[in-house]
C-alpha cells in the first residue's frame, strides 16, 4: 500500500468537515482527521468509478474490483493506480449484483432490467446474455467449477444456466420467494438462497428441490454467505431502530441457529466469513444502511472492531481478500477500501484507505 500514499498530488484549498466521530480537513484528493474518536487519520480519494450510487462490488484480486451501481454500469477498477480498467453498459437497469468467473476471467452482473450477463474483457457487449426471467434478477452465484450459473429473481423463481451457452438447463418457483442472495457451496453440496418471506433455503444444484427450509426470522433476510467448508451459512436481516437488523449464524448439518450477532441499528446490507483471523479466532464481517461496518468474533459474538462512514450514506454491500483488505459499496460516496488492523489485539482497528 505504500505506493497509494507516496503518490503526490497538486496543492489544492481544504475544507473543514464535520461528521459524528470529528473533525476533518478535505480537498479534492484527500481526507484527514484533525480530532476524530475513530481511528482514521488519513485516505485517499480516487475518481469514483461510478457516477451514481453503487448496489454492488465483488473482488478479483488485492487492487482490482467489479462494482455495479444505479448508473447501469458494470466496472473493473484499479484501486492502486485509481483507474477505471474497463466498463460496461449493456443494462438497460441498475446492476444489483456481480461476480468474477475466475476459470474464464469473465465478469457476471445482474440487473433491474430481468438480465443478467456475461462479459469478457476488451469486448463492449456481453458474451451472453441470460434472459428468461421477468422481474429483476437480484441473485448471483456460480458453481465452485465456474460452469453453472444460479440466478434468482424477485419474479419468485431461481434458475441454472449453462454458463457458456447462456441455456436454462433448470427452473424452480415458490409462492413468495422474492430472492435476496444467493451463495453457493464450495463442496457442491447445496446452493443457499434468502428471500422477503424471510426464509433461508437450501437447494439441490442439481435437482433444484429444496433440500431444507429453515425457520422463518422475524425480519426480510437481505445477504447470506457460506463458510469455505460449507458447514454454515451466515444471513443479514432488514429492520430499523434496533429492531432486526441482526446477522444469524446457521449450522447446516444440525439445520439450527447458532447464533445471532446484534449491534447495527439499520438493515444488514452484507455479511461474510472472513478469508482472515485474530489470533486463530474466526471473524466475520457485515455492513448495513447505519453507514457503518462491523467484524465480529464468531466464538463470542462480540464486535471486535467497527469503522462508521460518516457521509457515506447506507452501505450496500462488501468483499474481502486475505490481505486483511474489505471493500464497501454506499450510496453516497462510491466505494470504500477498509483495512482491518490486528496489531494490537486489545485495541484492533478498522482503517479507511481510499475512497473512488
Amino acid at each position: 500500500m505504500g505506493k497509494i500514499f507516496s503518490r503526490r498530488h497538486k496543492e489544492q484549498p481544504k475544507k473543514q468537515y464535520s461528521g459524528r466521530h470529528g473533525s476533518y480537513f478535505c480537498d479534492e484528493t484527500s481526507i484527514t482527521a484533525i480530532q476524530s474518536d475513530c481511528e482514521i487519520d488519513f485516505f485517499q480519494k480516487y475518481k469514483p468509478a461510478h457516477l451514481d450510487s453503487v448496489i454492488c462490488v465483488a473482488g478479483i484480486k488485492p487492487a482490482l474490483s467489479i462494482s455495479g451501481g444505479v448508473d447501469k454500469a458494470v466496472v473493473v477498477y484499479d484501486y492502486l493506480n485509481g483507474l477505471v480498467k474497463q466498463r460496461w453498459v449493456g443494462h438497460e437497469k441498475p446492476i444489483t449484483a456481480v461476480l468474477f468467473a475466475e476459470k474464464h476471467r469473465m465478469i457476471l452482473s445482474a440487473s433491474r432490467d430481468a438480465t443478467a450477463c456475461l462479459w469478457r474483457k476488451n469486448e463492449p457487449e456481453p458474451a451472453v446474455t441470460y434472459t428468461g426471467h421477468e422481474l429483476p434478477v437480484t441473485g448471483l452465484a456460480l458453481s465452485p467449477d465456474n460452469e453453472v450459473l444460479c440466478t434468482g429473481s424477485r419474479d419468485n423463481s431461481v434458475r441454472l444456466w449453462d454458463l457458456m451457452t447462456g441455456t436454462s438447463t433448470l427452473t424452480t418457483s415458490i409462492s413468495r420467494n422474492l430472492v435476496t442472495c444467493i451463495k453457493w457451496a464450495l463442496d457442491e453440496s447445496f446452493i443457499a438462497q434468502t428471500s422477503e418471506d424471510k426464509e433461508l433455503r437450501l437447494w439441490d444444484p442439481k435437482t433444484l428441490e429444496t433440500i431444507f427450509a429453515f425457520p422463518k426470522k422475524q425480519s426480510i433476510l437481505t445477504t447470506c454467505d457460506i463458510s469455505t467448508d460449507s458447514l454454515y451459512c451466515l444471513t443479514g436481516s432488514s429492520g430499523g431502530n434496533n429492531f432486526g437488523c441482526e446477522l444469524t449464524l446457521w449450522d447446516i448439518r444440525q439445520q439450527k441457529v447458532l447464533s445471532e450477532f446484534k449491534g447495527h441499528n439499520q438493515g444488514v446490507s452484507g455479511c461474510m466469513f472472513l478469508p482472515m483471523h485474530q489470533e486463530g479466532k474466526g471473524l466475520i464481517a457485515s455492513c448495513a444502511a447505519d453507514s457503518t461496518v462491523r467484524i465480529w468474533d464468531r466464538e463470542t459474538k462480540d464486535c471486535v472492531c467497527l469503522a462508521s462512514l460518516d457521509g457515506a450514506g447506507p452501505l450496500t454491500s462488501l468483499t474481502a481478500y486475505p490481505d486483511s483488505s474489505l471493500l464497501v459499496s454506499s450510496f453516497n460516496q462510491g466505494i470504500h477500501l477498509l483495512s482491518a488492523d490486528f496489531s494490537n489485539p486489545h485495541d484492533p482497528q478498522i482503517r479507511r484507505r481510499l475512497q473512488y
